[in-house]
């Protein structure tokens, strides 16, 4: 059971989504905020699954479509702006906490592949944020590229980030790329088979997912670090899920900023690809998530 919801961030741009209502009496619940990946929307990538999984459970779900995506609004459509979206969740939290049938005090996050980066990011630096529990998680563009892009096409790369910004400032329409694509030689944003199967299995359940992205989206995410600061989470709970077999957020990198965050944390292992949380390890992410939170939200 959803309402749709909008809200202003603070600088006037109205997001839009979903406020899920947690299952039992009428108390005011304790929530968890929720956003898609690098390109994902409300519809897209079983968001509306866990949503309704952590309703049954008791919590409300707060999951809203960043801006530029879906039914939010923004400037640029399709752009990713790390920086500007991990605000936007600030902003999503102090809406959260004006809803009266909200417990204010006690706010959770929870994201997945670039979300999960987002999650980290905010719980180091908003303390309003009491809970956290990523899968999957974006934890370093710097070390995503290195392992993602083969050397020879970084130059290629870098260029086409420069081509982009010359005609932006001539008055050019931004540069678009794909976010994934069937021929891993050109460039996406996920080139992997798996990302390819994954999206073409799933994309007729959204109705607002766009396969691209602007070429300047990429060279954001490529310096943003949303781990930096993992260090801070604590004393407060934090739990990582990674997949074993991840060839998108790879589980040692994922790992490396896991041992730098502080205690009490967790880290879990589900058998499987970045993908298969989503829908065929569903129920072992699911519940892992949910019972972090019962426990420390």
């Amino acid at each position: 059971m959803y309402s749709e919801v909008s809200f202003q961030t603070a600088d006037g741009t109205m997001l839009r989504g979903r406020l899920y209502s947690g299952a039992g009496d009428a108390t005011a619940k304790p929530l968890i905020i929720m956003t898609g990946g690098i390109s994902s929307t409300v519809d897209f990538s079983n968001h509306e699954g866990f949503s309704e999984y952590f309703a049954r459970g008791g919590f409300s779900v707060l999951l809203y479509d960043h801006r530029n995506f879906g039914l939010s609004d923004g400037a640029q459509r399709q752009e990713v702006l790390p920086q500007q979206q991990v605000e936007d969740m600030r902003d999503a939290i102090t809406f959260a906490q004006l809803q009266p049938e909200i417990d204010a005090e006690r706010i959770g996050v929870w994201g997945s592949s670039f979300s999960g980066g987002h999650a980290i990011n905010i719980a180091s630096i908003d303390h309003r944020v009491k809970c956290v529990s990523v899968q999957v998680p974006f934890v370093s563009g710097s070390q995503t590229v290195a392992r993602q892009v083969r050397p020879d096409f970084l130059a290629m790369v870098r260029k086409i980030w420069a081509g982009d910004r010359l005609g932006r400032m001539a008055g050019q329409p931004p540069q678009m790329m794909p976010v994934v694509t069937e021929n891993s030689m050109e460039p996406a944003v996920m080139p992997m088979a798996d990302a390819w199967a994954y999206t073409m299995a799933h994309r007729g359940k959204s109705k607002t997912w766009e396969n691209q992205v602007t070429v300047r989206s990429m060279e954001l995410a490529s310096t943003y670090e949303p781990a930096a600061l993992i260090h801070l989470i604590s004393p407060r709970p934090f739990q990582m899920i990674i997949g074993s077999t991840d060839r998108v957020t790879t589980p040692d990198i994922a790992q490396a900023a896991f041992d730098r965050a502080g205690h009490p944390k967790n880290l879990a292992i589900v058998e499987g690809g970045h993908f298969d949380l989503y829908y065929d390890k569903f129920d072992e992410a699911a519940e892992l998530a949910l019972a972090w939170f019962k426990k420390h939200l």
